[in-house]
């Protein structure tokens, strides 16, 4: 079974191939997060805007 970890380091190696392939690596990494309750109940959000401040805080935009 794989780790957490490994899944969001395989996703983030999935990104940046992506990111380098189509879009000449300009894009800012996301933050990825794995949820570990197997996806029930799973929520994703996208933003193009920086939403989190630096003490890690969701700003309101």
């Amino acid at each position: 079974m794989l780790q957490i970890s490994e899944i969001v380091k395989k996703t983030e190696e999935m990104f940046d191939l992506f990111n380098e392939h189509f879009y000449e690596s300009e894009l800012n990494r996301p933050a990825i997060t794995v949820s570990p309750d197997g996806g029930r109940g799973a929520y994703g959000w996208c933003s193009i805007n920086e939403i989190w401040n630096a003490s890690g805080s969701a700003q309101n935009n």
